[in-house]
């Protein structure tokens, strides 16, 4: 993340237009070139976007630049509004979120690291939260009292979206992999299915314990799950281990089969069909996807609304900013 976070300010430091010009005035607030220079090597930086082919780089880091600039404008009102309510965060409240981040930092890194590697100190991460928290109360207290949806809504919304609720067929596999390469010569292949077929026999003796024998015997990494692959749908995996574990009855162990990885034994352990999940089934989840449309749309009014009545002047360079960002296509 170090060298990420290296790459990008470089990048930045290329293509900045100057670090004492201002970008964007909103009310009592100015967001400087070079703020806003440190803030798109961090989002450079957490994307990993070092590594992107140079004729991309200028558009990107515009696209980065203009979805930050937009960041600002609109947590600016909304501060102003929270500043406004008296709104402010409780100490358990900022302790609770600041222990949701801590739990989400890889294993392995030093939270204080993981800041530094993106160039803000814990001082500069404890106030970004604080506001963080307090735009969360002032929008929070938008939505609080919209209805939940309707039955109707829901069914027509079921009704229209009924292919969105397939369940394609699936099985549950775990297998044993003797690896093989598919241009090994054929003595060697010979060897490999004779051991592929002697695990087969141990594993349909009564006495033997299927994940002992993967994790012992499996070439694949899935042997430390005893041989776990989870669940698999048509499409995902090589088509003759496709075929194999599609037609294998439940429970039993197949007979040796080759792939370009080399001879595998299957056993399927739950086979489920396609259907189509009921309307009672998905009634919660539409419910809630309605709710948080609703929610959402009833946000975005209200930001607009406080934008409208918000002082806001973009500098020259970056008045296209306040026009709608494209999708980036990272």
């Amino acid at each position: 993340p170090a060298d990420a976070a290296t790459d990008a300010q470089a990048l930045v430091e290329k293509y900045k237009g100057g670090s004492t010009n201002f970008v964007v005035r909103v009310d009592n607030a100015t967001l400087l070139q070079a703020d806003l220079d440190a803030q798109v090597g961090r989002v450079m930086a957490s994307q990993n976007m070092g590594g992107m082919p140079k004729e991309m780089m200028a558009g990107a880091m515009e696209e980065v630049s203009r979805r930050v600039i937009d960041r600002f404008v609109t947590q600016t009102i909304l501060l102003n509004e929270a500043t406004r309510q008296n709104v402010s965060v409780k100490d358990e409240d900022y302790n609770k979120a600041y222990e949701e981040v801590k739990a989400s930092v890889p294993n392995g890194m030093i939270f204080d690291e993981a800041l530094k590697s993106f160039g803000m100190s814990a001082a500069q991460f404890k106030e970004e939260l604080q506001n963080d928290l307090r735009i969360r109360k002032v929008l929070d207290a938008q939505v609080t009292k919209i209805p939940a949806a309707s039955d109707a809504d829901i069914e027509n919304f079921y009704k229209e979206s009924r292919q969105y609720f397939d369940v394609p067929e699936s099985v549950q596999v775990r297998h044993v992999l003797v690896k093989c390469e598919a241009d090994a010569a054929e003595t060697v292949h010979a060897e490999k299915r004779k051991k592929a077929e002697d695990v087969r026999a141990k594993l349909v003796s009564k006495d033997s314990d299927f994940a002992a024998v993967a994790k012992e015997s499996s070439d694949c990494p899935s042997s430390q799950r005893g041989g776990d692959l989870g669940t698999l749908v048509r499409g995902k995996t090589v088509k003759a281990f496709e075929d194999a574990a599609f037609a294998q009855e439940t429970n039993a162990i197949g007979p040796v089969v080759k792939t370009e990885f080399g001879y595998h034994v299957i056993q399927v352990t739950k086979h489920d069909q396609p259907r189509n999940r009921p309307l009672a089934e998905v009634k919660e989840e539409i419910s809630s996807l309605l709710l948080n449309e609703k929610k959402q749309e009833t946000v975005a009014k209200y930001v607009e609304g406080l934008k409208s009545r918000a002082q806001i002047k973009y500098s020259d360079k970056w008045a296209k900013a306040a026009e709608p960002a494209p999708e980036m296509p990272f």
